[in-house]
């Protein structure tokens, strides 16, 4: 079976080499992930259906009522985080990560 990547790359191919200009429509395309699956947080999208890329999710400035964006990742269902950033570049968010996957389970 053909991926839709590989279908539009094939009919590219043809269409070049019959010297034809017409590409498949965009609606044959297959949807991406983030138009079928909700982005937690507005800076982030699914680069697989089980992994979600995001900006730092966390926001020390917040007040205490403001729904943080860890709280939000964490009610999208994930539950592993990778930080990509170097110790004293931002706030450690662990410690509310803890608190926050204690309070929402």
């Amino acid at each position: 079976m053909q991926s839709a990547a590989t279908t539009l790359a094939l009919a590219y191919t043809a269409a070049a080499a019959s010297g034809s200009s017409s590409l498949p429509s965009p609606r044959t395309r297959k949807p991406t992930l983030t138009s079928t699956t909700p982005r937690p947080i507005p800076n982030s999208y699914w680069a697989t259906p089980l992994l979600l890329a995001c900006e730092y999710p966390y926001t020390p400035s917040l007040c205490r009522t403001t729904l943080q964006k860890l709280d939000l990742i964490l009610q999208a269902g994930i539950r592993t985080f990778i930080d990509l950033t170097e110790d004293g570049e931002l706030s450690p968010y662990a410690p509310k990560l803890n608190q926050s996957v204690t309070r929402l389970g």
